[in-house]
């Protein structure tokens, strides 16, 4: 309730009662939450939490509710979950919706209490029927995680929606992205507009995609940078992957590779390995920088640290192309032996050969052809098996079998390779 319009019914109340004594008590109370409310929002905690403090002994319970705050976050006071969940009861108590939901939280989380889900169930619910928003998309989320005791997924979108329809905009997120699952776009692109008219950043991510794919939309390439760079600045991950990718490719904009790195750098920074794989070439190449070979083959590096085997199968060819670092067939099989050990048809297509051949490594026939056949017959791998089929069809390699060469040729053919239809007419008229 606004307290100055408190302050006017109390004011009414005590002058129809004539009792002065009660009204300078009233004033006082006034007076005390009066001031808690304006230091916190002020951000003066310390003295919010004084002030805060009186007014909850007067058992004002918003005051009570805003040093629950204070204890949860060490805002003005040492941080002390315990208390701050008896100063969030005590005004969960007097139906304040915002501390139940507050409450909830702490059951949720186990902080100051030992997690509950059912306690933390119950709080949301009571929170949600005193018409707190949060709490109906914290019970949306409860009920679409599988590992909860409450779900059921086809509850999430009644939650997420009575939230979203309050104006939470991480409802309206939520909801898009639950209509989304259902194939409802037509019905999702509403939501997701309300939520980037908020300046919500996962919601305006979401709706750049929507304009740069047409998808419910007219394809609008502008429209798609302008949000993707708007979520971006907002801290958004994605969208500053994307929004490099648009300033590297000119889609939507012009093509500038100084703001490209820029929003590569973002990217990088949340650990986004595809950032540092483009970012990493775009160092090597010179664009938007001077080349420099050290600080892209770093992020390559670091992408190929996290297991991503577009990074490592990269660092591979470049070692064996010497196009922007020195060539080095050692370095460039290693690299490929690692990622044909993570499974990569290319890399154990590239490590066999290498094997077959002794290129960068000592040369070991037997277990390059283990590498080709796991490549051809486990992945299908086109060019591992044009490759058996050259290991087969001479006695170089001491593996010489026309019909296993024709096989493997037979196989490629069937996967469309013209290369391969050719080599077989051929075998057929020796």
């Amino acid at each position: 309730m606004n307290k100055s319009l408190l302050f006017l019914a109390v004011v009414s109340a005590c002058s129809a009662a004539g009792s002065a004594p009660a009204l300078a008590e009233s004033e006082q109370s006034i007076k005390l939450a009066n001031s808690c409310y304006a230091s916190f929002n002020s951000g003066s905690y310390e003295e919010a939490f004084k002030n805060c403090s009186a007014a909850a002994a007067d058992n004002d319970a918003e005051a009570s509710n805003l040093l629950g705050a204070m204890y949860e976050n060490g805002w003005g006071t040492d941080q002390d979950f315990s208390k701050a969940v008896d100063y969030y009861k005590k005004a969960a108590n007097a139906d304040l919706a915002d501390a139940n939901n507050n409450l909830a939280n702490m059951y949720k989380e186990g902080k100051g209490v030992d997690a509950d889900e059912s306690e933390a169930h119950y709080y949301y619910e009571k929170a949600a029927r005193l018409g707190d928003s949060n709490a109906n998309l914290s019970l949306g989320n409860m009920v679409s995680d599988p590992k909860s005791s409450y779900y059921s997924k086809d509850q999430a979108e009644k939650y997420y929606r009575l939230s979203a329809d309050a104006g939470n905009d991480l409802a309206q997120v939520a909801l898009a992205k639950e209509l989304i699952s259902q194939n409802d776009i037509n019905g999702a692109l509403p939501y997701l507009e309300k939520s980037a008219e908020k300046n919500n950043p996962d919601g305006m991510e979401l709706l750049a995609g929507f304009y740069r794919n047409g998808t419910g939309v007219k394809a609008d390439p502008a429209k798609a940078f302008e949000l993707y760079k708007k979520s971006a600045d907002l801290g958004n991950k994605n969208a500053a992957l994307e929004t490099a990718r648009a300033y590297r490719d000119g889609v939507g904009t012009d093509v500038n590779f100084a703001e490209a790195l820029k929003y590569y750098d973002k990217a990088c920074q949340a650990k986004i390995q595809e950032a540092m794989i483009e970012s990493g070439m775009m160092y090597l190449r010179g664009q938007g920088t001077e080349p420099d070979v050290t600080k892209g083959l770093d992020l390559l590096q670091k992408a190929a640290s996290m297991k991503n085997l577009d990074a490592i199968r990269t660092i591979a060819e470049l070692y064996s192309n010497g196009k922007y670092i020195p060539i080095s067939a050692e370095k460039a099989f290693s690299y490929y032996y690692r990622c044909a050990g993570y499974g990569d048809p290319e890399c154990e297509t590239q490590a066999g050969i290498m094997l077959v051949k002794g290129a960068g490594t000592s040369k070991d026939v037997v277990e390059g052809v283990g590498w080709l056949v796991k490549a051809a017959d486990e992945k299908t791998y086109v060019p591992a098996m044009l490759t058996l089929a050259d290991v087969y069809y001479t006695s170089k390699y001491g593996y010489m079998d026309h019909e296993a060469c024709k096989r493997y040729l037979r196989l490629a053919a069937e996967k469309g390779s013209k290369e391969a239809s050719e080599r077989l007419m051929q075998l057929d008229f020796e």
